[in-house]
């Protein structure tokens, strides 16, 4: 819960400086499934898939997408800069 704090600050902090739409949802949902990964990493209980955790094992595939879809958004829309409404 700690861990969900802090990146949500960090996403308040960041929001008005982004000039490109997108970028905090993949942002919140990279961190978000970092955290999952690490703070499974001590927890004993829970299901096994593939050698890993549920959580884990999730937090990798949304890692997956979001990574590649922060690039996306990163690339295609920095020509067109976000507008105020």
């Amino acid at each position: 819960m700690l861990w969900d704090l802090v990146f949500v600050g960090l996403l308040l902090f960041l929001i008005p400086r982004l000039r490109v739409r997108g970028v905090v949802f993949w942002l919140f949902l990279i961190l978000y499934s970092a955290g999952r990964i690490w703070t499974h990493e001590y927890r004993t209980d829970g299901g096994q898939v593939l050698g890993l955790q549920e959580a884990q094992f999730l937090g990798l595939l949304t890692l997956a997408i979001a990574v590649p879809g922060l690039l996306w958004v990163l690339f295609t829309r920095a020509q067109a800069p976000a507008t105020r409404e």
